[in-house]
Formats: C-alpha cells, sequence, structure tokens
C-alpha cells in the first residue's frame, strides 16, 4: 500500500508533530508499507525525521517561502503535494489551519483518493480561541468541507475524539495513541555537567518542564503554583526548557521575577539531540501544565525516563492516577501547586514507586508496532 503523509513542518522546534509523523512512518515501513512524507524545507530537522530517512522513509521536501493573507504558501509546496497525491493509494492529512492540507484534502477529492484527517490537537476547545474569527471562516471554506468527505479522522485519545465530534465531524474516528521508544531513555544517565551547563544547580532536586515555551501551555499557572511552593521546598529548583514561542519567555521571565526568587528556578532554552535523553534521566520529576493538549507526547517520554509526573486535565493522563505515576489534576494555580506538592513532599521510597508505576504505564500502553498496525488498519478500512 502506498502511504503519503502531509505534514506542513518537520522543524525541530515545530513540537510533537515533527516527532511523531516521522516515526509512525518508519515503523510502517518496517511492516512492509511503501511510506512517503510531502512537508516544507527548513533548516533544522527534528530527530525522528533524521532517523526515518535512514530507515528508509522517503521524504520529499519542498520550498514554504511565500506568505499570503498570514499563510504559507508556496507553488513547489503545491505541485509536490499534489504529485504526491496522485501516487498514493491513501493520503494521511497531518494538522489542519494550513495551506498544505487544503492542497491534499482538496486534490484527493478531485482524483478520488481516499484520506484521512487528525487533527493533531489543533480542533481541542482552547487551541480554537487563538485567532477565532480566522478559523471560523477557514473551517467554513476548508476544514468542514474536507472532513465530511475524508474516509475517517484520527484521534490520538478519546477526549480528542470528543473535541473532532464537536467540531461537526459525523464520520468514523479511530482512537490511535502515540507511541514511545523507551530505549533511549533507558540507555541514558545522568549527567551533572549537563545540569551545570544549563545553568541548573546539580546539587537540588529538579522539577523539570520540557516542551515549547507559549501561553497555551500554562507557564504562567506554573509560575503561580510555584511561588506557593519554592520557599517550603527549597531542596527543589524548577527547570523550565523549550523553544520560544514569538518572544513568550521574556514576559515569563518578568512574571517569575515578581513570583519567586532567582535561585529557585531557570530558563535554559531548547534541549536537543542525545542532551535531551541525557536531561530527562539527571531530573527528579516533571510537570506539564497546560491548558489544552490532544496527547502531550512529552508526557510518555518523562513517564519513560521513570520521572514521577504531574499533568494537568487539560490533557488526557488519567493513566497517572490510575498506575500510581504522579497526579492527574485540574487546570489551575492551586491544582497544579496540590499535585506538585504531593511529588515535591514524597520521601524516596514513594518517589521510586511513583517512578516503577511511570515506566510500567508506558512499556503496557505505547508500543509502536502495536500502534502502527492500528493505524494501518483504519486505512484498509477506507480504501
Amino acid at each position: 500500500m502506498k502511504i503519503l503523509h502531509v505534514v506542513s513542518s518537520l522543524n525541530q522546534n515545530a513540537g510533537g508533530i515533527s516527532e511523531v509523523v516521522p516515526r509512525i512512518c518508519e515503523e510502517m515501513a518496517a511492516l512492509g508499507e511503501d511510506v512517503r512524507i510531502v512537508t516544507c524545507r527548513s533548516k533544522s530537522y527534528s530527530e525522528a525525521t533524521t532517523q526515518a530517512l535512514a530507515h528508509g522513509v522517503k521524504i520529499t521536501f519542498a520550498e514554504l517561502n511565500q506568505c499570503r493573507f498570514g499563510l504559507a504558501f508556496s507553488w513547489d509546496f503545491k505541485r509536490q503535494i499534489e504529485r504526491a497525491v496522485a501516487e498514493a493509494d491513501i493520503v494521511h492529512v497531518n494538522g489542519i489551519w494550513q495551506a498544505p492540507s487544503w492542497i491534499a484534502m482538496r486534490k484527493a477529492r478531485k482524483l478520488g483518493i481516499p484520506f484521512v484527517v487528525q487533527p493533531h490537537g489543533f480542533l481541542e476547545p482552547e487551541r480554537l480561541k487563538f485567532s477565532s474569527f480566522k478559523k471560523r471562516l477557514s473551517a467554513a471554506f476548508f476544514e468542514r468541507p474536507g472532513l465530511r468527505r475524508c474516509a475517517a479522522a484520527i484521534a490520538t485519545s478519546e477526549s480528542e475524539a470528543q473535541s473532532i465530534r464537536a467540531f461537526g465531524f459525523s464520520g468514523k474516528i479511530g482512537v490511535v495513541p502515540i507511541g514511545i521508544d523507551v530505549s533511549p531513555f533507558e540507555h541514558a544517565v545522568r549527567d551533572e555537567s549537563l545540569l551545570k551547563r544549563l545553568g541548573a544547580d546539580p546539587a537540588k532536586k529538579t522539577l523539570l518542564y520540557f516542551s515549547r515555551i507559549t501561553p497555551i501551555k500554562g507557564l504562567d499557572m506554573l509560575g503561580e503554583a510555584w511561588a506557593s511552593l519554592s520557599d517550603l521546598h527549597g531542596e527543589w529548583q524548577l527547570l523550565i526548557a523549550g523553544p520560544d514561542d514569538r518572544s513568550y519567555t521574556e514576559e515569563l521571565r518578568r512574571l517569575y521575577r515578581k513570583l519567586a526568587s532567582d535561585e529557585s528556578y531557570v530558563f535554559c532554552g531548547p534541549v536537543y539531540g542525545a542532551d535531551k535523553y541525557t536531561l530527562f534521566r539527571s531530573v527528579d520529576a516533571f510537570v506539564l501544565p497546560t491548558r489544552s493538549e490532544n496527547f502531550g507526547i512529552v508526557v510518555p517520554e518523562a513517564m519513560a525516563a521513570g520521572l514521577p509526573t504531574v499533568c494537568t486535565k487539560g490533557a488526557p493522563w488519567e493513566l497517572i492516577e490510575r498506575y500510581g505515576a504522579g497526579a492527574w489534576v485540574d487546570v489551575s494555580p492551586s491544582a497544579i501547586a496540590a499535585g506538585l506538592r504531593t511529588v515535591l513532599s514524597a520521601g524516596k521510597d514513594e518517589l521510586s514507586k511513583m517512578s516503577s508505576a511511570a515506566r510500567r504505564l508506558v512499556a503496557e500502553n505505547f508500543q509502536w508496532p502495536t500502534i502502527a498496525r492500528k493505524q494501518i488498519e483504519i486505512y484498509k478500512e477506507g480504501i
């Protein structure tokens, strides 16, 4: 089966989508499928993109250097997508609200080639609030007409499936979680020199935030929560790692200076490659205070490293509570603070139990081969 994935960007700063799409394509190729990706050319690519290329996944990098009406577009990208769609048996459209997605859906409809749409969280209620007027127009002319004609939509959780339904989609929805490669986390070891290089104190316990620095991730709420905890738990420090989105880091720095002592937190910028895995094994707990997340790939990554994890209910991680791997809390500063308190106050034995539970959660629920087969079955039902 010739499978085409269309995704606007595989840049290393593009978030989870740039890791997930190449990884699932690599797994499908390993199962004998003919897999291809069309995406835009970038200065740097995610680690998963490099790995997928090395394992035989065909990736077409098109130029995307024109901006019209606030949207990235180029004739080269349009030609490359349309050519690839014409050669495919099934088209997987990753993400919405973007010209590449519209082009792929339109061409597939015109040629009668089945396609599936995976929003990757872009239909979550909180995300719909951003640029809401533009999205209403886009929904009327592009997203809803495309979704009405797709063979299926793919969600990464039941809560995302509900968001897709709320958008007005009445067709088939396949729920396929995201897989995790645990071996890089298992093989990495603690490195105090990395913590020093990032500005952290190796003598302290470290609570890690690792994701994009953007308003939807809830770092302002985390700042309020941390203000109520840092003085009581001086043996802990908060390390905030991730690429900046539209200079939001500076706004957060000003907020954190008002809320907490400078010694209790560090903004260290993005961390990539082998340093990422080493960092996860060099810290003691993890927090994701997100307002909205369809999956939150960084959560199972943290648990694969054995980190007790605190995550808001903005992400679908009730498994954290079920396994006893940390805390799953409401989306508010006080709830985040309460969840963090259970981890920061835990003794060595309690933290060890949470760590073991986190690893077991990932091992029992997020194996890539099973996930790839499930997605391929959705394709076959749509053809």
